[in-house]
Protein backbone atom coordinates (compact mmCIF):
# COMPACT_ATOMS: atom_id res chain seq x y z
CA UNK A 1 0.00 0.00 0.00
CA UNK A 2 1.40 3.39 -0.98
CA UNK A 3 1.79 6.12 1.68
CA UNK A 4 -0.84 8.29 -0.02
CA UNK A 5 -3.49 5.55 -0.03
CA UNK A 6 -2.62 4.66 3.56
CA UNK A 7 -3.03 8.28 4.58
CA UNK A 8 -6.34 8.46 2.71
CA UNK A 9 -7.68 5.35 4.49
CA UNK A 10 -6.76 6.83 7.88
CA UNK A 11 -8.57 10.07 7.05
CA UNK A 12 -11.68 8.10 5.98
CA UNK A 13 -11.54 6.01 9.14
CA UNK A 14 -11.27 9.08 11.38
CA UNK A 15 -14.14 10.75 9.45
CA UNK A 16 -16.39 7.74 10.08
CA UNK A 17 -15.42 7.75 13.74
CA UNK A 18 -16.21 11.44 14.03
CA UNK A 19 -19.60 10.90 12.36
CA UNK A 20 -20.44 8.05 14.75
CA UNK A 21 -19.60 10.25 17.74
CA UNK A 22 -22.59 12.47 16.90
CA UNK A 23 -24.85 9.65 18.14
CA UNK A 24 -23.24 9.69 21.60
CA UNK A 25 -24.71 12.01 24.27
CA UNK A 26 -22.83 15.30 24.42
CA UNK A 27 -21.52 14.84 27.98
CA UNK A 28 -19.89 11.48 27.21
CA UNK A 29 -18.88 12.26 23.63
CA UNK A 30 -15.31 13.50 24.30
CA UNK A 31 -14.38 10.50 26.47
CA UNK A 32 -15.97 8.04 24.03
CA UNK A 33 -14.19 9.61 21.06
CA UNK A 34 -10.81 9.58 22.82
CA UNK A 35 -11.09 5.85 23.58
CA UNK A 36 -12.04 4.97 20.02
CA UNK A 37 -9.27 7.16 18.57
CA UNK A 38 -6.70 5.38 20.68
CA UNK A 39 -7.96 1.99 19.52
CA UNK A 40 -8.04 3.18 15.90
CA UNK A 41 -4.40 4.34 16.09
CA UNK A 42 -3.30 0.83 17.10
CA UNK A 43 -5.37 -0.77 14.35
CA UNK A 44 -3.98 1.51 11.64
CA UNK A 45 -0.33 1.06 12.71
CA UNK A 46 -0.44 -2.71 13.26
CA UNK A 47 -2.20 -3.55 9.98
CA UNK A 48 -0.74 -2.03 6.82
CA UNK A 49 -3.77 -2.84 4.62
CA UNK A 50 -6.28 -0.19 3.54
CA UNK A 51 -9.54 -1.69 4.91
CA UNK A 52 -9.02 -2.64 8.60
CA UNK A 53 -9.17 0.96 9.85
CA UNK A 54 -12.35 1.72 7.89
CA UNK A 55 -13.97 -1.55 8.98
CA UNK A 56 -13.05 -0.82 12.60
CA UNK A 57 -14.58 2.69 12.45
CA UNK A 58 -17.77 1.33 10.88
CA UNK A 59 -18.29 -0.79 13.99
CA UNK A 60 -18.30 2.38 16.07
CA UNK A 61 -21.83 3.16 14.89
CA UNK A 62 -23.25 0.10 16.64
CA UNK A 63 -21.38 0.95 19.84
CA UNK A 64 -22.55 4.58 19.64
CA UNK A 65 -26.17 3.51 19.29
CA UNK A 66 -25.86 1.10 22.20
CA UNK A 67 -24.13 3.83 24.24
CA UNK A 68 -26.96 6.24 23.49
CA UNK A 69 -29.61 3.65 24.37
CA UNK A 70 -28.00 2.70 27.68
CA UNK A 71 -26.71 6.13 28.63
CA UNK A 72 -23.22 4.73 29.06
CA UNK A 73 -24.25 2.62 32.07
CA UNK A 74 -24.53 -0.67 30.25
CA UNK A 75 -28.17 -0.97 31.35
CA UNK A 76 -30.98 -0.39 28.87
CA UNK A 77 -32.93 2.78 29.61
CA UNK A 78 -36.59 2.23 30.69
CA UNK A 79 -38.19 3.28 27.41
CA UNK A 80 -41.21 1.60 25.89
CA UNK A 81 -39.76 -1.40 23.97
CA UNK A 82 -40.88 -2.49 20.57
CA UNK A 83 -44.07 -4.52 20.74
CA UNK A 84 -44.95 -3.26 24.21
CA UNK A 85 -48.52 -2.81 25.40
CA UNK A 86 -47.97 0.92 25.91
CA UNK A 87 -46.97 1.43 22.29
CA UNK A 88 -49.91 -0.63 21.09
CA UNK A 89 -52.44 1.39 23.11
CA UNK A 90 -50.69 4.62 22.14
CA UNK A 91 -50.92 3.84 18.43
CA UNK A 92 -54.62 2.92 18.75
CA UNK A 93 -55.32 6.10 20.72
CA UNK A 94 -53.63 8.25 18.07
CA UNK A 95 -55.64 6.52 15.33
CA UNK A 96 -58.92 7.08 17.17
CA UNK A 97 -58.05 10.69 18.02
CA UNK A 98 -57.15 11.55 14.42
CA UNK A 99 -60.46 10.00 13.28
CA UNK A 100 -62.34 12.11 15.82
CA UNK A 101 -60.61 15.30 14.68
CA UNK A 102 -61.48 14.57 11.04
CA UNK A 103 -65.12 13.91 12.00
CA UNK A 104 -65.30 17.24 13.81
CA UNK A 105 -63.73 19.05 10.86
CA UNK A 106 -66.19 17.61 8.30
CA UNK A 107 -69.68 19.20 8.61
CA UNK A 108 -71.68 16.12 7.59
CA UNK A 109 -69.60 13.75 9.73
CA UNK A 110 -69.82 16.17 12.64
CA UNK A 111 -73.59 16.20 12.35
CA UNK A 112 -73.67 12.38 12.24
CA UNK A 113 -71.78 12.25 15.55
CA UNK A 114 -74.01 14.69 17.42
CA UNK A 115 -76.93 13.50 19.49
CA UNK A 116 -80.08 14.73 17.79
CA UNK A 117 -82.28 16.77 20.10
CA UNK A 118 -85.67 15.51 21.24
CA UNK A 119 -87.34 18.54 19.64
CA UNK A 120 -87.58 16.55 16.41
CA UNK A 121 -89.15 13.48 18.00
CA UNK A 122 -92.61 14.82 17.06
CA UNK A 123 -91.62 15.71 13.47
CA UNK A 124 -91.85 13.27 10.58
CA UNK A 125 -90.44 13.28 7.08
CA UNK A 126 -93.01 12.15 4.52
CA UNK A 127 -91.42 10.26 1.64
CA UNK A 128 -92.81 8.46 -1.38
CA UNK A 129 -89.75 6.20 -1.71
CA UNK A 130 -88.45 5.27 1.75
CA UNK A 131 -85.04 6.67 2.63
CA UNK A 132 -84.48 7.60 -1.02
CA UNK A 133 -87.11 10.26 -0.46
CA UNK A 134 -84.72 11.97 1.95
CA UNK A 135 -82.41 12.81 -0.97
CA UNK A 136 -84.82 13.26 -3.88
CA UNK A 137 -88.19 15.11 -3.78
CA UNK A 138 -90.95 12.52 -4.02
CA UNK A 139 -94.12 14.29 -2.81
CA UNK A 140 -96.30 16.21 -5.27
CA UNK A 141 -97.61 19.63 -4.33
CA UNK A 142 -101.14 18.32 -5.05
CA UNK A 143 -100.69 15.70 -2.29
CA UNK A 144 -99.43 18.38 0.10
CA UNK A 145 -102.48 20.55 -0.58
CA UNK A 146 -104.80 17.62 0.01
CA UNK A 147 -103.08 16.59 3.26
CA UNK A 148 -103.29 20.08 4.74
CA UNK A 149 -107.07 19.71 4.62
CA UNK A 150 -107.69 16.00 5.28
CA UNK A 151 -105.03 14.84 7.78
CA UNK A 152 -105.80 16.86 10.92
CA UNK A 153 -106.18 13.66 12.92
CA UNK A 154 -102.60 12.70 12.03
CA UNK A 155 -100.74 15.99 11.79
CA UNK A 156 -101.13 19.40 13.37
CA UNK A 157 -99.08 21.20 10.71
CA UNK A 158 -97.39 20.43 7.39
CA UNK A 159 -94.69 22.38 5.55
CA UNK A 160 -93.42 22.12 1.99
CA UNK A 161 -90.06 23.09 0.51
CA UNK A 162 -88.33 22.62 -2.79
CA UNK A 163 -84.52 22.69 -3.21
CA UNK A 164 -83.02 24.45 -6.20
CA UNK A 165 -79.62 25.68 -7.33
CA UNK A 166 -79.69 29.40 -7.96
CA UNK A 167 -77.43 32.24 -9.02
CA UNK A 168 -77.26 35.28 -6.73
CA UNK A 169 -76.39 38.70 -8.14
CA UNK A 170 -75.98 41.90 -6.12
CA UNK A 171 -73.58 44.79 -6.84
CA UNK A 172 -70.13 43.31 -7.35
CA UNK A 173 -71.18 39.87 -6.05
CA UNK A 174 -72.11 37.32 -8.70
CA UNK A 175 -72.28 33.92 -7.03
CA UNK A 176 -73.34 30.79 -8.91
CA UNK A 177 -74.30 27.34 -7.61
CA UNK A 178 -76.05 28.40 -4.39
CA UNK A 179 -78.43 25.76 -2.99
CA UNK A 180 -81.64 27.50 -1.95
CA UNK A 181 -84.68 25.90 -0.33
CA UNK A 182 -87.91 27.63 -1.45
CA UNK A 183 -90.49 26.87 1.18
CA UNK A 184 -93.95 27.55 2.47
CA UNK A 185 -94.19 30.37 5.03
CA UNK A 186 -94.81 28.03 7.96
CA UNK A 187 -91.48 26.18 7.60
CA UNK A 188 -90.11 28.53 10.23
CA UNK A 189 -92.16 26.64 12.84
CA UNK A 190 -89.85 23.64 12.32
CA UNK A 191 -86.69 25.69 12.89
CA UNK A 192 -84.71 25.55 16.12
CA UNK A 193 -85.17 29.24 16.83
CA UNK A 194 -86.36 31.09 19.95
CA UNK A 195 -90.06 31.98 19.82
CA UNK A 196 -89.25 35.71 19.89
CA UNK A 197 -87.09 35.37 16.75
CA UNK A 198 -89.83 33.42 14.97
CA UNK A 199 -92.41 36.09 15.84
CA UNK A 200 -90.09 38.85 14.63
CA UNK A 201 -89.63 37.12 11.27
CA UNK A 202 -93.37 36.55 10.84
CA UNK A 203 -94.40 40.13 11.50
CA UNK A 204 -91.53 41.72 9.52
CA UNK A 205 -93.16 43.59 6.63
CA UNK A 206 -91.74 42.66 3.25
CA UNK A 207 -93.30 42.85 -0.17
CA UNK A 208 -90.68 40.41 -1.46
CA UNK A 209 -89.88 36.84 -0.40
CA UNK A 210 -87.41 36.71 2.49
CA UNK A 211 -84.01 35.05 2.00
CA UNK A 212 -82.02 33.73 4.94
CA UNK A 213 -78.38 32.83 4.25
CA UNK A 214 -76.35 30.42 6.33
CA UNK A 215 -73.36 31.86 8.15
CA UNK A 216 -71.02 29.68 6.08
CA UNK A 217 -72.42 31.03 2.78
CA UNK A 218 -72.35 34.59 4.07
CA UNK A 219 -68.69 34.24 4.99
CA UNK A 220 -67.42 32.32 1.95
CA UNK A 221 -69.45 33.94 -0.84
CA UNK A 222 -70.07 37.45 0.52
CA UNK A 223 -67.08 37.94 2.86
CA UNK A 224 -69.35 38.71 5.84
CA UNK A 225 -70.60 41.91 4.24
CA UNK A 226 -72.94 43.55 6.82
CA UNK A 227 -74.51 45.80 4.17
CA UNK A 228 -76.06 42.75 2.52
CA UNK A 229 -78.70 42.34 5.24
CA UNK A 230 -81.93 44.11 4.42
CA UNK A 231 -81.08 44.65 0.77
CA UNK A 232 -83.00 43.43 -2.26
CA UNK A 233 -80.98 41.04 -4.41
CA UNK A 234 -81.63 38.91 -7.45
CA UNK A 235 -81.82 35.13 -6.90
CA UNK A 236 -82.30 33.11 -10.07
CA UNK A 237 -84.03 36.01 -11.80
CA UNK A 238 -86.33 36.69 -8.81
CA UNK A 239 -85.99 39.70 -6.52
CA UNK A 240 -85.91 38.86 -2.81
CA UNK A 241 -84.97 40.56 0.45
CA UNK A 242 -82.04 39.32 2.54
CA UNK A 243 -83.80 39.04 5.90
CA UNK A 244 -80.95 37.68 8.01
CA UNK A 245 -78.08 35.28 8.65
CA UNK A 246 -78.78 31.96 10.34
CA UNK A 247 -76.29 29.65 12.11
CA UNK A 248 -75.10 26.68 10.06
CA UNK A 249 -76.75 24.15 12.38
CA UNK A 250 -80.17 25.83 12.38
CA UNK A 251 -81.45 23.85 9.38
CA UNK A 252 -83.13 20.82 11.00
CA UNK A 253 -83.46 18.62 7.91
CA UNK A 254 -81.09 16.13 6.28
CA UNK A 255 -80.56 17.97 2.98
CA UNK A 256 -77.78 20.57 2.93
CA UNK A 257 -78.64 24.11 1.86
CA UNK A 258 -76.88 27.47 1.54
CA UNK A 259 -79.99 29.59 1.93
CA UNK A 260 -83.65 29.41 2.87
CA UNK A 261 -86.17 31.38 0.83
CA UNK A 262 -89.49 31.87 2.63
CA UNK A 263 -92.16 32.29 -0.03
CA UNK A 264 -95.78 33.35 0.38
CA UNK A 265 -98.96 31.44 -0.31
CA UNK A 266 -99.12 32.89 -3.82
CA UNK A 267 -95.99 30.99 -4.81
CA UNK A 268 -97.46 27.74 -3.50
CA UNK A 269 -100.67 28.28 -5.45
CA UNK A 270 -98.72 28.95 -8.63
CA UNK A 271 -96.95 25.56 -8.61
CA UNK A 272 -98.19 22.85 -10.93
CA UNK A 273 -99.97 19.87 -9.43
CA UNK A 274 -97.13 17.49 -10.35
CA UNK A 275 -94.35 19.67 -8.91
CA UNK A 276 -92.44 17.62 -6.34
CA UNK A 277 -90.75 18.68 -3.12
CA UNK A 278 -90.15 17.65 0.48
CA UNK A 279 -92.90 17.59 3.10
CA UNK A 280 -92.39 17.73 6.88
CA UNK A 281 -95.17 17.42 9.44
CA UNK A 282 -95.82 17.73 13.16
CA UNK A 283 -97.45 14.64 14.70
CA UNK A 284 -100.77 15.29 16.40
CA UNK A 285 -100.11 14.26 20.03
CA UNK A 286 -103.80 13.45 20.52
CA UNK A 287 -104.11 11.47 17.28
CA UNK A 288 -103.54 7.84 16.45
CA UNK A 289 -100.19 8.56 14.74
CA UNK A 290 -98.59 9.41 18.10
CA UNK A 291 -98.48 5.68 18.95
CA UNK A 292 -97.12 4.46 15.62
CA UNK A 293 -93.41 4.69 16.43
CA UNK A 294 -90.46 6.17 14.53
CA UNK A 295 -91.52 4.83 11.12
CA UNK A 296 -94.93 4.03 9.75
CA UNK A 297 -96.84 4.09 6.48
CA UNK A 298 -99.69 6.23 5.24
CA UNK A 299 -101.94 5.04 2.43
CA UNK A 300 -103.84 7.71 0.52
CA UNK A 301 -106.06 7.68 -2.60
CA UNK A 302 -104.16 8.18 -5.83
CA UNK A 303 -105.11 9.03 -9.39
CA UNK A 304 -107.39 6.74 -11.36
CA UNK A 305 -108.88 5.05 -8.25
CA UNK A 306 -105.51 3.73 -7.12
CA UNK A 307 -103.81 3.95 -3.73
CA UNK A 308 -100.37 5.31 -2.92
CA UNK A 309 -98.22 4.54 0.09
CA UNK A 310 -95.97 7.11 1.78
CA UNK A 311 -93.35 6.53 4.47
CA UNK A 312 -93.55 8.69 7.55
CA UNK A 313 -90.08 8.66 9.12
CA UNK A 314 -89.30 10.51 12.34
CA UNK A 315 -86.54 13.09 11.86
CA UNK A 316 -84.84 11.73 14.98
CA UNK A 317 -84.79 8.31 13.30
CA UNK A 318 -83.01 9.74 10.24
CA UNK A 319 -80.35 11.51 12.29
CA UNK A 320 -79.89 8.56 14.65
CA UNK A 321 -79.46 6.10 11.77
CA UNK A 322 -75.62 6.29 11.73
CA UNK A 323 -75.44 5.30 15.40
CA UNK A 324 -77.95 2.51 14.88
CA UNK A 325 -75.88 1.17 11.96
CA UNK A 326 -72.70 1.24 14.07
CA UNK A 327 -74.36 -0.68 16.90
CA UNK A 328 -75.88 -3.17 14.47
CA UNK A 329 -72.61 -3.86 12.63
CA UNK A 330 -70.76 -4.07 15.95
CA UNK A 331 -73.09 -6.83 17.19
CA UNK A 332 -72.90 -8.55 13.80
CA UNK A 333 -69.08 -8.45 13.83
CA UNK A 334 -68.97 -9.92 17.35
CA UNK A 335 -71.27 -12.74 16.25
CA UNK A 336 -69.11 -13.43 13.18
CA UNK A 337 -65.78 -13.33 15.05
CA UNK A 338 -65.74 -17.04 16.09
CA UNK A 339 -65.97 -18.01 12.41
CA UNK A 340 -62.80 -16.09 11.52
CA UNK A 341 -60.41 -16.82 14.42
CA UNK A 342 -60.20 -19.16 17.44
CA UNK A 343 -61.91 -17.57 20.42
CA UNK A 344 -60.00 -19.30 23.32
CA UNK A 345 -56.95 -17.30 24.33
CA UNK A 346 -55.08 -20.38 25.54
CA UNK A 347 -54.06 -22.03 28.80
CA UNK A 348 -52.22 -19.80 31.25
CA UNK A 349 -51.59 -21.73 34.49
CA UNK A 350 -50.97 -19.88 37.75
CA UNK A 351 -47.42 -19.54 38.96
CA UNK A 352 -46.30 -18.63 42.47
CA UNK A 353 -43.25 -16.67 41.35
CA UNK A 354 -44.89 -14.58 38.66
CA UNK A 355 -47.55 -12.53 40.49
CA UNK A 356 -50.01 -14.34 38.25
CA UNK A 357 -53.12 -12.82 39.86
CA UNK A 358 -52.15 -9.20 39.18
CA UNK A 359 -50.74 -10.15 35.77
CA UNK A 360 -54.06 -11.78 34.87
CA UNK A 361 -56.00 -8.62 35.78
CA UNK A 362 -53.54 -6.52 33.81
CA UNK A 363 -53.86 -8.79 30.77
CA UNK A 364 -57.67 -8.50 30.75
CA UNK A 365 -57.49 -4.74 31.28
CA UNK A 366 -55.18 -4.47 28.27
CA UNK A 367 -57.57 -6.50 26.12
CA UNK A 368 -60.59 -4.39 27.14
CA UNK A 369 -58.69 -1.13 26.53
CA UNK A 370 -57.49 -2.36 23.17
CA UNK A 371 -61.01 -3.35 22.07
CA UNK A 372 -62.46 -0.03 23.29
CA UNK A 373 -59.92 1.97 21.28
CA UNK A 374 -60.47 -0.25 18.24
CA UNK A 375 -64.23 0.35 18.40
CA UNK A 376 -63.73 4.11 18.73
CA UNK A 377 -61.27 4.22 15.84
CA UNK A 378 -63.54 2.21 13.52
CA UNK A 379 -66.57 4.36 14.41
CA UNK A 380 -64.80 7.66 13.79
CA UNK A 381 -63.08 6.64 10.57
CA UNK A 382 -66.21 4.94 9.15
CA UNK A 383 -68.31 8.06 9.76
CA UNK A 384 -65.59 10.34 8.38
CA UNK A 385 -65.35 8.37 5.12
CA UNK A 386 -69.09 7.71 4.72
CA UNK A 387 -70.05 11.36 5.29
CA UNK A 388 -67.00 12.98 3.71
CA UNK A 389 -69.23 14.38 0.95
CA UNK A 390 -72.61 12.69 1.38
CA UNK A 391 -75.21 14.36 3.65
CA UNK A 392 -77.16 12.75 6.48
CA UNK A 393 -79.83 10.40 5.13
CA UNK A 394 -78.01 9.71 1.87
CA UNK A 395 -78.45 6.12 0.70
CA UNK A 396 -74.85 5.99 -0.52
CA UNK A 397 -73.54 7.10 2.86
CA UNK A 398 -75.64 4.41 4.56
CA UNK A 399 -74.24 1.66 2.32
CA UNK A 400 -70.67 2.93 2.77
CA UNK A 401 -71.10 3.10 6.55
CA UNK A 402 -72.48 -0.45 6.73
CA UNK A 403 -69.65 -1.88 4.63
CA UNK A 404 -66.85 0.04 6.34
CA UNK A 405 -68.03 -0.43 9.91
CA UNK A 406 -68.72 -4.16 9.63
CA UNK A 407 -65.45 -4.85 7.81
CA UNK A 408 -63.53 -2.61 10.18
CA UNK A 409 -65.04 -4.14 13.32
CA UNK A 410 -64.50 -7.72 12.13
CA UNK A 411 -60.90 -7.24 10.97
CA UNK A 412 -60.02 -5.15 14.03
CA UNK A 413 -61.46 -7.67 16.47
CA UNK A 414 -59.68 -10.46 14.64
CA UNK A 415 -56.39 -8.58 14.88
CA UNK A 416 -56.95 -7.71 18.56
CA UNK A 417 -57.67 -11.34 19.41
CA UNK A 418 -54.66 -12.67 17.50
CA UNK A 419 -52.46 -9.96 18.98
CA UNK A 420 -53.57 -10.94 22.49
CA UNK A 421 -52.72 -14.58 21.84
CA UNK A 422 -49.15 -13.65 20.84
CA UNK A 423 -48.31 -11.62 23.95
CA UNK A 424 -46.53 -12.57 27.15
CA UNK A 425 -49.08 -12.78 30.01
CA UNK A 426 -46.59 -11.14 32.40
CA UNK A 427 -45.08 -8.13 30.57
CA UNK A 428 -47.63 -8.04 27.71
CA UNK A 429 -44.89 -7.67 25.09
CA UNK A 430 -45.19 -9.41 21.75
CA UNK A 431 -43.51 -12.79 21.68
CA UNK A 432 -40.66 -13.35 19.24
CA UNK A 433 -38.32 -15.91 17.72
CA UNK A 434 -40.80 -18.60 16.61
CA UNK A 435 -39.24 -22.03 16.31
CA UNK A 436 -40.62 -25.24 14.89
CA UNK A 437 -40.61 -28.15 17.36
CA UNK A 438 -41.33 -31.80 16.52
CA UNK A 439 -42.30 -33.54 13.33
CA UNK A 440 -45.68 -33.64 11.61
CA UNK A 441 -45.38 -37.40 11.08
CA UNK A 442 -45.17 -37.93 14.86
CA UNK A 443 -47.97 -35.57 15.83
CA UNK A 444 -49.76 -38.27 17.93
CA UNK A 445 -46.54 -39.55 19.52
CA UNK A 446 -44.84 -36.32 20.55
CA UNK A 447 -45.55 -32.62 20.71
CA UNK A 448 -45.50 -30.86 17.32
CA UNK A 449 -46.00 -27.17 16.74
CA UNK A 450 -44.44 -23.72 17.09
CA UNK A 451 -42.70 -22.35 20.15
CA UNK A 452 -42.58 -18.61 20.86
CA UNK A 453 -40.39 -16.98 23.48
CA UNK A 454 -40.68 -13.84 25.61
CA UNK A 455 -37.65 -11.58 25.10
CA UNK A 456 -37.84 -10.70 28.82
CA UNK A 457 -37.36 -14.33 29.82
CA UNK A 458 -40.77 -14.84 31.38
CA UNK A 459 -41.68 -18.00 29.51
CA UNK A 460 -42.50 -19.92 26.35
CA UNK A 461 -45.71 -20.25 24.37
CA UNK A 462 -46.46 -23.63 22.82
CA UNK A 463 -48.81 -23.45 19.83
CA UNK A 464 -49.79 -26.93 18.57
CA UNK A 465 -49.90 -27.59 14.85
CA UNK A 466 -53.02 -29.74 15.23
CA UNK A 467 -55.54 -29.87 18.01
CA UNK A 468 -55.28 -33.16 19.92
CA UNK A 469 -56.99 -34.60 22.98
CA UNK A 470 -53.99 -33.79 25.17
CA UNK A 471 -53.21 -30.35 23.69
CA UNK A 472 -56.20 -28.59 22.13
CA UNK A 473 -55.01 -24.98 22.34
CA UNK A 474 -51.87 -23.00 22.94
CA UNK A 475 -50.27 -23.28 26.38
CA UNK A 476 -47.95 -20.97 28.30
CA UNK A 477 -44.90 -22.31 30.14
CA UNK A 478 -43.29 -20.10 32.79
CA UNK A 479 -39.50 -20.05 32.98
CA UNK A 480 -37.60 -20.09 36.23
CA UNK A 481 -36.21 -16.66 37.26
CA UNK A 482 -32.69 -18.04 36.85
CA UNK A 483 -33.22 -17.89 33.08
CA UNK A 484 -33.49 -14.08 33.18
CA UNK A 485 -29.71 -13.65 33.08
CA UNK A 486 -29.73 -15.00 29.50
CA UNK A 487 -32.02 -12.19 28.31
CA UNK A 488 -30.33 -8.80 28.02
CA UNK A 489 -33.64 -6.93 27.77
CA UNK A 490 -35.17 -8.29 30.98
CA UNK A 491 -36.84 -5.72 33.19
CA UNK A 492 -36.68 -5.53 36.93
CA UNK A 493 -40.49 -5.15 37.17
CA UNK A 494 -41.96 -7.81 34.88
CA UNK A 495 -45.52 -7.36 36.10
CA UNK A 496 -45.84 -3.76 34.90
CA UNK A 497 -47.47 -2.98 31.55
CA UNK A 498 -44.75 -1.31 29.48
Amino acid sequence: MTPSSRRLSQVAAYALLRTASALVPRRQRAEWLAEWRAELWHVCHEDKNIWPGITFSAGAFQDALYFRRTGGSGVTMPTAPRGSAARCLGALFVGAFVGLVICIALPNAHEALLQFHSRNSDSVWISGDGYHGVEIPTVRIADYRQWTVETHRLFTELAFYQPAVKRIHVDHYDVDGISVARSSPNLIDFMDLPPTVKDAIRIRPSALPQLFLTEKTWQQSFHRDPNLIGRSIEVGGQWVTVAGILPNAIWPFPSQIDGWLSENQTWLDSLGARTKGFVIAFINPDGIAAAYGPRWFMTVPGPERSFEQFDCIALSEIFNLPRFILVYTLVLAIAALPATTPVPLGEYPSHSNSSSQSASYLRWFFLVAKLALVVAAVCFWSIAIAYFVNPIGSSLSIYILIALSFTGFLLSFRWAWQDQRKRCPVCLRLLSNPARVGQASRNFLAWNGTEWICAQGHGLLHVPELSTSWRSSQCWLYLDPSWRSLFAGAYSRPSSMR
